[in-house]
Parts: C-alpha cells; sequence; structure tokens
C-alpha cells in the first residue's frame, strides 16, 4: 500500500534519479541536465497546509494563481460512475496532491486509492523514465499509461506540466479505468 507522502517522496527520487545520470544516453555532455520537480515545485499548486475540513473540493479563492484546484478534478459521484467503488471525498494533503478512498478510509487500507497531483515536468520525462507504457489520448491531450512502472499512473500533458494519477489498486481492467478517470478530470480542468 502507497501513502500520498510516499507517492512523493518515491516519484521526487525517481525524477531526480533518472535526471542525475540514471542514463548517459541522450546526454548532451559535461554538465548537461535536467531540471528536476523538487517537492516544493509540486506544492505550489495548492496551499502548503491543507484546510482541517478539507473534505471537499478546494476553491479557486484557496489556491495561488495559475494553479489547478486538484480536488475540483474529480468528485466520490465520478470515480463511483468510472470504478463502481464507492469513493469518500477528495483531501488536499501538505504535499499538494489530493487522494480520495474507498469507503473514505483515514489511510491506504488496499481497498482502493486514487491520488492526482501536478508536476512541473514535460510528459515525456516520464515517457522516458517509465518506458514500456501505453500511449493514450486524454480529452483531446496526449496522455501516457503504465501500470507496471511509475506508481501505476496515468500522466497527460497539460502544457508543459503533467497531470498525474495514480491509483491503487490496479485491476486487470486497470488502463479502461485510468482513461475514464483521466478523461474526467481533463475534463474539470
Amino acid at each position: 500500500m502507497r501513502s500520498p507522502k510516499m507517492v512523493v517522496a518515491v516519484a521526487v527520487v525517481i525524477l531526480t534519479a533518472a535526471a542525475c545520470g540514471g542514463s548517459s544516453a541522450g546526454s548532451s555532455g559535461a554538465g548537461a541536465s535536467t531540471p528536476v520537480p523538487s517537492v516544493a515545485s509540486t506544492t505550489a499548486m495548492a496551499p502548503t497546509t491543507a484546510p482541517s475540513d478539507a473534505t471537499t473540493a478546494t476553491t479557486s479563492a484557496s489556491q495561488p494563481a495559475g494553479s489547478i484546484a486538484l480536488c475540483g478534478l474529480l468528485s466520490a459521484a465520478d470515480l463511483k460512475t468510472a470504478t463502481g467503488a464507492d469513493y469518500g471525498n477528495g483531501k488536499l494533503d501538505d504535499y499538494g496532491m489530493c487522494t480520495w478512498r474507498v469507503g473514505d478510509a483515514a489511510v491506504n487500507n488496499g481497498d482502493g486509492q486514487v491520488v492526482v497531483a501536478v508536476q512541473d515536468v514535460p510528459l515525456d520525462m516520464f515517457k522516458r523514465t517509465f518506458p514500456g507504457g501505453v500511449d493514450l489520448t486524454v480529452g483531446g491531450h496526449a496522455g501516457y499509461w503504465n501500470p507496471d512502472q511509475g506508481l501505476q499512473s496515468v500522466w497527460v500533458d497539460i502544457g508543459g506540466r503533467t497531470l498525474v494519477i495514480s491509483f491503487d489498486p490496479v485491476g486487470p481492467d486497470g488502463q479502461v479505468i485510468a482513461q475514464k478517470v483521466a478523461d474526467i478530470a481533463v475534463g474539470n480542468l
């Protein structure tokens, strides 16, 4: 089971390793580096502390200018339609991610969890870091699905940044569900 904090920590470590020489292919020479998002750049999408009543969609007034109200991208009803499971409301955390859990559980208990975040990294970085996935079109945007690597996620290009939707667990129909959930989220951008 993965907690949202663990998802961010793993994603940052993976992206840092990939950018800091995980592969010499495509390197433009000594000193070349690729900017890697830090936890701070991820949290720029939402307040640094979650409101004590962050059980419903956040309003645009609580978000910095140019950001996305992540908890407003999906509803419990949307997730019920896409997955058939009864999710609680999305909850914004201290890391700028919104998490929905089956039964509105306080922690990931393995029954079902969806985490949404925005990374200030282009989609191609995720595709290079987690090869072997499937290209998708999500609401007219380029997308990528890889259930075997990269935190069981679908990534969607949203103008140079990437909308990340991670699922736990992923069942045999995971790509179909991921596509439905991503289409709903992108439609609410």
